[in-house]
């Protein structure tokens, strides 16, 4: 339920006012009209990214009159509303109409824009009451108006009418509703068994429960936070698909779980997606996301790769080391893995992997890419989270191929290329395989810019090159639209690698350009060919290559089409094992017992580090190097921040680290009381398991303070006995 939406548009304009009507409406005003448009559609644009995870299953236009709006605005209307939220099939479009206002030609005009239903406004059948409360129309309108609905094929039509006109009686009441049903006959049994639906459906005692227990079960289970990390917010439209799919997957999976991520353009992210997100740079504001959350998802995409650079990959290393130093699980979702060249990273990568509470990788490469790095972790290989993602609707598609001036209905070739260094001779190559496409299998060139900002300057040299003429879309669109688009194509010529994957999703052959081990590697995956690699590009063999699949053109459609739907289902499985693993944050013993055993490796570096510190400290003291009246004080205050510090850092709550802090006091105080080091290690080792059964026994909070204030009193005690009893300090 929580996926579907149901959208009202209000147009208040009227012809006239009625006198029981309370709804807001403008009568007399139709100078305002286009401006009240402009608004409404400028709304619209803006409102409609934050439902990009629901589907409108019911659009209703009411008012006012909307019939009264005029056809061509009601069209408009439709159209933008079309573009811009996602419609189910089944979608019902309803229009409020007065009888008066409606004719045969633009009911017609109106359905084939999508309208399916008509609320029309009879009221009654008696023209002297409808004059009575000043209604525009009289009975033989509406009959006129009832019969032109028909003629226009809209079946579902509803007569509204009141009960309790002035002058209205019995008789009158009662020839109204008579004449009502005498307009359609044929619709009496179809009224009344949709009113029984209506009444089971919504209003029955099994509807009312149901309501209930799902308000209680939803206020009862628990609320689930995860942080996203990825190349999110740089205008790349293959790792944009890949947040949009990964959040509308995790949504459909369950509506316990909410997504922040970390992005590069937090505004535009939060305007496109209607997703929290994060400036990825602030480190503040990174850590402290990742420690309010319940998990970390590093991907999708080829994040752990240094082809790139070591910076991008030492930058997602640490966001994964930070989320495990802070005890939250780590979720490697659907990564591509490699190429990683240097034993530095290798070594890198391999710490962070074995580390991770869950890895699912998009394809075997990547499952054998780790196996070289000697990581013998399980990692379960799914499928990218594009498969999941649904296409922009084919209107909208066909609208865009307009824009780019493509001739329309002319099978074409969608190209993708990208900025890359040793090219040289590579885009003249290219543009003479395209030229072939053209001349011999008659298919128009189109190029897709991806990410535009670095795509728009290769594509402008391979057009430059081209003998043949060729198109661009080169305006604003989501990641849906381009896939839409490339529905539309007969074959598919590509770099980068999202853009295969669109048409692996989308089932369009396609042949890669090989500037990177990954887009080998998933071409592999698909059983598709590879045009060739860029820095050693062939014209000739990739035409020979072109041509093969192309005279072999319904085989190999035919094996993605199978493959595609193979892909779209093992993409699934990462909501799935996501989900399990924020069960495992709740429940699990397994994975509880691996984050003790892991803390608790700490407690002997801890307890070295401290003694060390507090050697060097004592020898410093007592050679007199700092002065010793100050000696006693600084080995107390030595002690205190170093407890305390040790134990606030690992185990995450200050309440333990005032606690420590208590412990501390006492433990200095033993040892000048007793002149060794046997009571004050005995005093630290009782500290130690103390705050280790506070850490992982489940007390409840409201101990805590009382635990803390006895060590506080305990410690301060201590401290008073010793200054007045024993003259310490």
């Amino acid at each position: 339920m929580g996926n579907t939406l149901g959208l009202y548009l209000h147009i208040p304009f009227c012809r006239s006012k009625c006198d029981y009507c309370d709804f807001y409406s403008l009568a007399g005003q139709d100078d305002r009209m286009d401006d009240y448009q402009k608004a409404l559609l400028r709304h619209i644009t803006e409102t409609a990214p934050r439902t990009k995870k629901q589907v409108v299953n019911s659009v209703y236009i009411g008012g006012g009159t909307p019939s009264y709006y005029g056809e061509k605005r009601l069209l408009e209307l439709l159209s933008t509303v079309r573009k811009k939220f996602t419609l189910s099939k089944d979608v019902e479009i309803t229009l409020e109409a007065n009888p008066d206002s409606v004719d045969l030609k633009s009911l017609r005009r109106l359905r084939r824009a999508g309208v399916n239903r008509l609320s029309m406004g009879m009221q009654s059948a008696c023209d002297c009451e409808l004059v009575s409360v000043h209604r525009p129309h009289t009975f033989a309108q509406t009959e006129k108006a009832v019969q032109a609905a028909r003629s226009a094929r809209i079946k579902n039509l509803n007569l509204d009418l009141i009960y309790g006109l002035p002058g209205q009686t019995e008789e009158s009441w009662k020839k109204s509703v008579e004449a009502a049903l005498a307009l359609s006959p044929e619709r009496r049994e179809e009224l009344g068994a949709f009113g029984r639906q209506v009444v089971r459906e919504r209003y029955s005692i099994s509807r009312m429960t149901a309501d209930c227990l799902s308000a209680y079960e939803k206020a009862r289970r628990k609320k689930y936070r995860v942080v996203m990390s990825g190349y999110y917010g740089f205008g790349n439209a293959g790792d944009d698909a890949i947040l949009e799919s990964i959040h509308q997957a995790i949504r459909a999976a369950s509506s316990d779980v909410s997504v922040a991520v970390l992005s590069n353009d937090p505004e535009q992210t939060r305007r496109q997606y209607g997703l929290e997100a994060i400036p990825r740079f602030q480190v503040w504001r990174v850590c402290r996301a990742l420690r309010r959350c319940d998990a970390l998802l590093s991907g999708g995409g080829s994040l752990l790769q240094d082809a790139t650079s070591t910076r991008s990959l030492l930058y997602y290393l640490s966001v994964i080391r930070c989320a495990q130093f802070l005890r939250k699980p780590v979720m490697l979702y659907a990564n591509g893995i490699g190429p990683v060249r240097k034993p530095a990273n290798r070594r890198r990568v391999k710490r962070v992997v074995e580390r991770a509470a869950l890895v699912t990788l998009r394809d075997h490469a990547s499952a054998l890419e780790l196996e070289r790095m000697g990581i013998t972790r399980p990692a379960q290989v799914t499928a990218d989270p594009v498969f999941h993602l649904e296409p922009a609707g084919e209107s909208r598609s066909l609208e865009l191929l307009q824009t780019s001036g493509l001739p329309q209905g002319r099978p074409f070739t969608a190209v993708s290329v990208r900025d890359w260094q040793k090219v040289d001779g590579f885009f003249a190559q290219l543009a003479r395989l395209c030229d072939h496409l053209r001349r011999v299998h008659r298919l128009e060139v189109l190029f897709l810019l991806m990410q535009p900002g670095r795509d728009r300057q290769a594509t402008a040299q391979v057009r430059a090159r081209m003998e043949e003429p060729s198109y661009v879309l080169d305006a604003s669109v989501t990641p849906r639209e381009l896939m839409g688009v490339l529905g539309q194509a007969r074959l598919c010529l590509a770099m980068r690698l999202h853009t295969l994957i669109f048409a692996a999703r989308m089932a369009v052959p396609a042949m890669g350009l090989v500037y990177d081990p990954k887009v080998a590697s998933y071409l592999e995956e698909l059983d598709l060919p590879a045009a060739g690699d860029v820095e050693h590009f062939d014209r000739a063999e990739a035409i020979r290559r072109a041509d093969a699949l192309l005279a072999n053109y319904d085989k190999v459609l035919a094996r993605l089409r199978e493959k595609s739907a193979q892909l779209t289902q093992a993409a699934g499985e990462n909501e799935r094992l996501l989900l399990e693993l924020l069960g495992v944050i709740e429940a699990s013993e397994t994975y509880q017992a691996v984050a003790e055993s892991q803390h608790a490796a700490w407690l002997p570096v801890g307890l070295f580090c401290y003694g060390v510190i507090t050697a060097i400290s004592e020898e410093l003291l007592f050679r007199g190097i700092i002065y010793n009246c100050f000696r006693r004080y600084m080995k107390v205050s030595a002690a205190m921040v170093m407890s305390a510090a040790l134990f606030a850092v690992y185990h995450g709550n200050s309440v333990q680290g005032l606690y420590a802090f208590a412990m501390g006091c006492l433990m200095v105080y033993a040892y000048e009381y007793f002149g060794d080091f046997r009571m004050p290690v005995l005093i630290h080792m009782a500290a130690n398991m103390l705050a280790y059964v506070m850490a992982y026994v489940e007390i409840p909070q409201s101990a805590y303070w009382p635990v803390c204030i006895a060590g506080l009193v305990c410690g301060s005690g201590s401290i008073l006995y010793l200054h007045k009893e024993k003259n310490v300090l």
